[in-house]
């Protein structure tokens, strides 16, 4: 498989890593490889060692891969997303996982796990409620 790796504007490199909870994205899966949308939920581990699970915090940003633009966090609809969320971060037929590489214009670089989902995705975009 190709090491898959996405280009983001500078200022949504700065949101993902400035926290100190891992970031997780969620794209759709564009036949290119190329996503249209992004979403970086944070996470914490629930308990420790193989039995820990995601709970994801009260942060959800939307952001537009083709136009560079950052949707507002969204929190009130997360914790209803929980269970949809933790089912395909664990695999699901209609998910695939990786990681992947994120780069910006500074050439500074990490590596974050992915969820690739249009199920997904769709379901996420609801929760702004406006359309995308």
């Amino acid at each position: 498989m190709d090491r898959l790796r996405y280009a983001v504007s500078d200022s949504f490199y700065t949101q993902l890593f400035s926290q100190g909870s891992e970031p997780l994205l969620i794209v759709d899966g564009e036949p290119n490889g190329v996503p249209a949308k992004m979403f970086v939920v944070r996470y914490i581990v629930g308990s420790a060692g193989e039995h820990g699970r995601p709970i994801f915090r009260n942060e959800l940003t939307g952001y537009d891969y083709e136009q560079q633009i950052i949707y507002p966090k969204q929190n009130a609809e997360l914790d209803g997303l929980q269970s949809t969320i933790e089912d395909h971060a664990y695999g699901s037929p209609k998910s695939r996982l990786a990681r992947v590489k994120i780069g910006n214009s500074k050439g500074e670089t990490a590596t974050v796990k992915v969820i690739i989902s249009n199920e997904l995705v769709s379901k996420i975009i609801n929760v702004y409620q406006y359309a995308w």
